[in-house]
């Protein structure tokens, strides 16, 4: 009896061991894969392995598996799916695939139906639903249903534009209800606009926006320069190879004045800047304002376009270390070609109608028999045509924790020139520090410094250009008749007895401009209730630049020389303070009526101070510094400018249900440029927007997918601008007369 009993349990413990194999659970996730390398994986989670003939089975298609806590067979239909003609058994581990026998595909299909809602209940119409790894789909109808023939197990994706994308697998009998989930960072994806920003879906003015990754994949030493080709409507040009001085012409939508400067307006984290003073790593995002609906709440400042920088911030997390750097080779893109010296006699003759250059002078030229004194120098070839090593370097901390948040930058570039001697270093740091400091109020504190020096070849003395734009325009001009070098080592005389450009490069004559550069700004912020933000800004920046064009006495073949050596000494500083306030409320009514409200003040002050020097006669080209000239021909100058503005503006935004968009704003500017019966100006705009795309209409029509963001707009505005110099109506006594 207990022998029964122990075989009776023997036989039940077996039995049991049996089932728990053959109903064996597993779990496997793979993205596309092959069916060879899905086999692979599911023996390696469950153990169980293929048998089949490659004729049978096609192992390079590409699958996706999704199985959670699933049978066996799941994720065998998963991986044999669109695989015709085929059947499987399942025996002792062994999963064997063979044809079958009337030639048709195992898996039967299936009519399969669904539907799709948003988490609200409401229907998705125009949802794509996708039978994966293959072109058989279908998109949702008016009520958000859809209707598909796929076979059993197959895997659907469904996804719709501003909706997260979801993965259901079809099982018989059973009726797909997908509930699919606002994506938010489709929908809520904003772009910064003036004093705030916006959802990108509802922006009615003209924007172009640019990310930290576009610039940061870019090579090139400036970021001016990096826009280029990036957005619509911007146009950069490049018009100087010289270090330092490379940074690209920015015309937004062409020149938008004459007659004033037409450069646009160029905001970082809300102060007037410059995009040559910053580094990739240092930015977040660019926006540039193009049209009068964007940019008309900047008034007297905005009729050349508004560019918009803002710097990267801290992110609570964990601390991240970002370095990214490169290093290059520059060369001239393209070069002119210029006469021989033998062509350019013969054409001078030509043009002249004399016979200025002899046969024998030209047999010379051509043969180059007697270089030192009938040359066939090519200068602009000799000083650009050779390459130039450029370096730049970032480093970046981002990191901070629910109450502060840091992000601290340095930054390293260094240009070489095409030409000897000629150089530029720029080094930046940067730090910005975001904190709550009470309950509903915060505080922003960005800080960054730059300083650069630059370094040029100079002309000599008697000529009007200096430095790199110097040396270029007169290797440009001058014809390649004369030597730069005699047989003997002597610099030649060049053209006007003052030697050439490509002696001038390797001369003690130098150009050398250091310019250091601080920002600071802090923000407070303060959120009394819903919806209101308060702020208060403040901002200071100073700049220092001093130049020296120090011009040697350079010695000429023949005992000559370029005449007396003289150094001008000059330095310009500049102070700018300003002071925002900014109130901004946002609600939303009825669920479907979204306002905004915002009203600002802002005063700015500027004020510079320029002294410059300058003495001849130096004792040695080793002491380059105004007290080692002679006293004799001395010369000092001074000047400056102060000007400010203070200004009011104001914008309201409505929409409703994302739908219908309306935008007005207005700015009131007194600036101290302007005399005092239109010292003020007002600068309103308005603009209206329709999203056909969102009406239902639309998506009934199965179009959302070719346009699913289609927008009509129209706006009007008026802007100003206002860079016409700091005095330009005040008047000048000059001998009893009053000039204006």
């Amino acid at each position: 009896m207990r022998y029964f009993n122990k075989a009776m349990l023997v036989a039940s413990a077996a039995l049991c061991l049996n089932l728990s194999v053959f109903s064996q659970n597993i779990t496997l996730k793979t993205g596309s894969v092959t069916v060879k390398e899905a086999m692979e994986q599911l023996k390696k989670s469950s153990g169980y392995s293929f048998v089949f003939s490659s004729e049978d089975l096609d192992t390079r298609k590409h699958v996706s598996i999704s199985v959670q806590n699933g049978k066996i067979e799941d994720a065998v239909k998963q991986i044999l799916v669109g695989q015709n003609g085929i059947t499987y058994q399942i025996q002792n581990k062994k999963i064997i695939i063979k044809k079958s026998e009337n030639g048709v595909v195992s898996s039967k299909k299936l009519q399969t139906k669904g539907s799709v809602r948003d988490v609200n209940g409401e229907p998705i119409i125009g949802a794509t639903v996708m039978e994966r790894g293959t072109s058989n789909g279908t998109i949702t109808d008016i009520d958000g249903n859809f209707m598909l023939e796929v076979p059993e197990g197959a895997m659907l994706d469904i996804s719709y534009v501003g909706y997260k994308n979801q993965s259901v697998q079809v099982l018989s009998g059973k009726q797909i209800a997908i509930s699919l989930r606002e994506d938010s960072e489709t929908l809520d994806e904003v772009v910064v606009i003036g004093y705030g920003a916006q959802k990108k879906v509802n922006v009615i003015g003209s924007i172009a926006t640019l990310d930290s990754e576009t610039l940061e994949s870019r090579a090139v030493p400036d970021v001016s320069n990096m826009l280029t080709g990036q957005l619509s409507g911007v146009t950069i040009t490049q018009t100087s190879g010289n270090p330092g001085q490379d940074a690209g012409t920015i015309r937004v939508r062409g020149v938008g004045s004459f007659g004033a400067t037409p450069d646009p307006l160029v905001l970082i984290d809300g102060m007037p800047g410059s995009l040559s003073d910053l580094t990739p790593s240092e930015i977040e995002n660019i926006s540039v304002l193009k049209d009068a609906a964007s940019a008309a709440i900047y008034g007297s400042r905005a009729a050349n376009g508004v560019i918009l920088v803002t710097t990267k911030e801290g992110k609570a997390g964990k601390t991240h270390i970002t370095y990214n750097g490169s290093i290059g080779m520059s060369q001239a893109t393209e070069l002119p070609d210029f006469a021989h010296s033998y062509e350019y006699a013969e054409y001078y003759n030509m043009a002249m109608g004399t016979e200025t250059y002899t046969p024998e002078m030209i047999r010379k030229y051509r043969d180059g028999s007697d270089p030192d004194n009938y040359a066939d120098e090519m200068y602009l070839d000799e000083l650009l045509g050779g390459h130039a090593l450029q370096t730049k370097h970032e480093l970046s901390v981002n990191g901070g924790s629910g109450k502060l948040q840091y992000m601290a930058s340095l930054g390293y570039l260094r240009q070489n020139g095409l030409l000897d001697n000629n150089y530029y270093n720029r080094y930046n740091a940067r730090v910005n520090l975001n904190a709550e400091i009470a309950k509903n109020v915060s505080l922003s504190v960005r800080v960054s410094g730059m300083t650069s020096d630059r370094h040029e070849p100079s002309t000599p003395g008697v000529l009007d250009n200096e430095g790199f734009k110097g040396i270029i325009a007169n290797a440009v001009r001058y014809p390649g008749l004369t030597p730069s070098y005699l047989s003997t080592g002597e610099i030649g005389p060049g053209p006007k007895l003052q030697g050439t450009p490509v002696a001038w490069v390797n001369c003690a004559s130098f150009y050398r401009e250091d310019f250091d550069k601080f920002n600071g700004n802090i923000e407070l912020t303060w959120k009394p209730i819903k919806g209101l933000t308060l702020r208060a800004i403040g901002g200071y920046n100073y700049a220092l630049s001093t130049i020296r064009n120090y011009r040697a006495d350079m010695p000429l073949a023949g005992g000559q020389s370029t005449g007396p050596s003289s150094l001008t000494n000059s330095m310009e500083r500049t102070v700018y303070k300003t002071f925002q306030a900014v109130a901004d409320y946002n609600t939303i009514i009825a669920k479907r009526h979204n306002l905004s409200v915002l009203l600002g003040y802002t005063w700015e002050d500027e004020g510079q101070r320029t002294l410059s020097g300058s003495r001849n006669n130096f004792p040695s080209d080793d002491v380059p510094y105004l007290g080692a000239g002679g006293a004799d021909g001395q010369t000092n100058d001074g000047g400056g400018y102060d000007w400010a503005i203070q200004s009011v503006f104001g914008r309201l935004t409505y929409n409703y249900d994302q739908r219908y968009l309306f935008e007005t704003t207005m700015r009131y500017d007194g600036s101290s440029r302007f005399p005092s019966n239109t010292k003020f100006g007002f600068f309103p705009s308005v603009a209206a927007g329709w999203r056909v795309s969102e009406e239902k209409f639309w998506k009934e029509r199965n179009v959302s997918d070719w346009f699913n963001n289609l927008k009509l707009k129209a706006s009007y505005g008026i802007l100003g601008n206002n860079n016409i110099g700091n005095y330009p109506y005040q008047s000048v006594p000059i001998g009893g007369i009053n000039l204006s």
